[in-house]
């Protein structure tokens, strides 16, 4: 289930996001949000939230952000997991065109406006429940949405370098995971913004746990994995995955074993096919 989803991250390193056609799904995708946005009573009173259908696969990372932000807010909604490695084909032609999980359906029926990218579904349930994932002030809004773009860069970016490719960049994620912990050690409290969970965790929670999980299966190239969980310069880090692993819903969105041996079969088969 998790092959899809890493496939396209394996070709992000090597084809830009500015494309035409990148830039057209981006237009659409935003096109489709605003006239979601604009439908009543849904714009004038947002606590009259619509029927929502969550099309998500397990092992898919950014699935689980959709699915931990919806479960972090006691959203009341209908869940369809999508089997990437044999996905049906009214999923493309009724769903998604790109194929791609998360999609989040914004009304009862097939004619409900479809929401794909995680991003997007992270901020449109942080409208949706006002308060709840993302602060009132304008500032710290843009803290959580900086934290999770800053943490993609420097350490889900490289990770997966390092698992896919099999490259040690031991250094690089270690200074990224510095960085990061100086971002949560500006304010008081265990997550990024400090006492209270926001969007800015849930956007990075799938890949801290999956940074740790395959490092524990002895995924990873280098010292990485060992250097992180016994140096006590690291502890802060180690200490941010243990809150968020801890989240009351935690294992129902990652099955550890599951996304262990799907990522491991994926990996496997990237590398032989460019040995």
């Amino acid at each position: 289930m998790l092959l899809n989803s890493l496939s396209t991250t394996a070709r992000l390193s090597t084809k830009s996001l500015s494309s035409p056609t990148a830039r057209l799904l981006a237009y659409s995708t935003t096109s489709r949000l605003s006239q979601a946005l604009d439908n009543k009573p849904f714009a004038n009173k947002m606590t009259n939230v619509p029927e929502l259908t969550l099309y998500y696969s397990t092992t898919c990372p950014w699935a689980q952000r959709g699915n931990l932000a919806l479960y972090e807010v006691d959203a009341k909604v209908n869940r369809i997991e999508i089997d990437l490695k044999n996905k049906p084909s009214w999923y493309t032609t009724k769903v998604n065109p790109a194929g791609k999980v998360p999609v989040l359906q914004v009304g009862s029926d097939e004619a409900g406006t479809k929401i794909p990218e995680s991003h997007v579904i992270l901020e449109l349930v942080s409208d949706l429940y006002p308060g709840k994932l993302l602060p009132q002030d304008a500032l710290k809004r843009a803290e959580a949405r900086y934290f999770i773009e800053r943490f993609n860069q420097i350490i889900t970016t490289p990770f997966f370098t390092n698992l896919i490719q099999g490259q040690d960049n031991t250094e690089a994620l270690l200074n990224g995971v510095t960085e990061i912990q100086g971002l949560l050690a500006k304010y008081d409290g265990p997550f990024a913004l400090g006492e209270k969970l926001s969007a800015a965790d849930l956007g990075v929670a799938p890949f801290v746990g999956r940074f740790f999980a395959m490092g524990q299966a002895d995924a990873l190239t280098g010292s990485i994995y060992e250097k992180i969980s016994t140096d006590p310069t690291y502890a802060p880090f180690v200490a941010y995955h243990k809150t968020l692993t801890g989240l009351k819903y935690w294992e129902s969105t990652f099955p550890e074993k599951q996304i262990v041996e799907d990522t491991k079969a994926f990996v496997a088969k990237m590398r032989a096919s460019k040995a």
